[in-house]
């Protein structure tokens, strides 16, 4: 007995930017109580399909439901994606999840830009989760375990990134710790911009050990060759804890690196502020963090000033800030370049007049400053 016949339907989804034509659905009763339910189905996008097989046994509560297909458009915006599942999915006492997809062909690029005149939640807004009972007295388990493959034709223009990826992984959900993947996914081709150069990326994966899977393990190598010199860049560790180390050959100092990797030509021929971008950029490396960092650290120290300075000469320093009162303001800097410590003390005697007091190990002085707008 037909239950449920669906044909030449067809459905919009603006969100994923397809759409599904046909959409075709027949459930149908079997048994003889009609405890048994059987399930076909054909959904349709772009020049792929998905086919749904299933039976489901109402008395018993288990069922299996296959869903096969090849080259069934799953998104077209800025991520265009094809796939070809082969999955199952089988009740009893638990939900089992489990198969492989198969990405065949993908390209992604950078996201749209949101409005920015969004308006955005308050902070003291609270979300409060309402648990929803079950429409079964069980409280089946989600069990998954599937291998994502990509296939030969998966590339990505984002971020700076163009490249070709390939691997396969395997994820899997215990329903009651943290999703877990194991596998290798690698940069196949491709190059990255760094520092707003060029680089050719020399190797690149991500590696999942069977830990969570939005943290996994970092191997990335990038490099730029100028003349006889290479200079490149290393990305160990993990996606949520990445260390970054500088290398050469011939060996040298990170500042001389820097100059290689962001100019393009060796030390020397820099301006001033052009040697304080490259140092802020290898002490950022250096710092695991960098800029992000120095953030968090202004911050937490409740500091009014924290970074990296040029003088007129040239010299670059790092120094710290704070306004001990209004009037009276403390900076102490170190040079990147040189042994030299300043300590600088400034307090505003009037809206024009201001004393200024240095110390350092070069010697010691003091300044007084009018200045009057106009």
């Amino acid at each position: 007995m037909v239950f449920f016949d669906l044909k030449n339907a067809g459905a919009d989804l603006p969100a994923q930017g397809i759409r599904l034509s046909p959409l075709q659905l027949s459930i149908r009763s079997e048994g003889d109580e009609g405890e048994v339910m059987s399930l076909q189905g054909l959904i349709g996008s772009g020049q792929g399909e998905i086919r749904l097989n299933g039976e489901f046994n109402l008395a018993s509560f288990e069922g299996l439901l296959t869903i096969q297909g090849e080259n069934f458009e799953a998104m077209a915006t800025e991520i265009n994606l094809l796939i070809s599942p082969d999955m199952s999915i089988i009740v009893d006492e638990a939900i089992r999840v489990g198969g492989s997809i198969t990405v065949p062909f993908a390209h992604i690029t950078p996201p749209r830009q949101q409005a920015q005149n969004a308006i955005r939640a308050s902070e003291d807004v609270v979300f409060v989760d309402v648990e929803e009972d079950g429409f079964t007295e069980r409280n089946l388990p989600l069990l998954t375990d599937l291998e994502l493959i990509l296939g030969d034709s998966v590339v990505v223009e984002a971020f700076g990134f163009n490249g070709r990826l390939l691997g396969r992984i395997r994820i899997q959900d215990d329903g009651a710790s943290a999703t877990r993947a194991s596998g290798t996914i690698q940069v196949e081709s491709g190059d990255y911009r760094l520092f707003g150069q060029s680089m050719t990326i020399q190797r690149g994966s991500l590696v999942f050990s069977g830990g969570p899977i939005d943290n996994p393990g970092l191997d990335l190598r990038v490099s730029r060759t100028i003349d006889t010199v290479e200079a490149g860049a290393r990305i160990v560790g993990t996606l949520l804890n990445p260390e970054f180390t500088l290398f050469s050959t011939p060996a040298m100092p990170d500042s001389s690196i820097m100059s290689y990797l962001i100019l393009g030509r060796g030390p020397g021929e820099s301006s001033a502020s052009e040697q304080s971008m490259m140092l802020q950029a290898a002490l950022a490396l250096s710092m695991q963090g960098g800029n992000t960092i120095t953030g968090q650290l202004r911050e937490e120290l409740n500091l009014d000033e924290f970074g990296f300075d040029t003088d007129d000469t040239g010299s670059s320093a790092f120094f710290i800030g704070k306004y001990l009162t209004p009037r009276l303001y403390i900076r102490y800097g170190v040079s990147l370049l040189e042994s030299v410590e300043v300590l600088t003390l400034s307090y505003r005697l009037s809206s024009m007049w201001k004393v200024e007091a240095q110390s350092s190990s070069v010697g010691s002085g003091a300044d007084f400053f009018f200045t009057r707008e106009r």
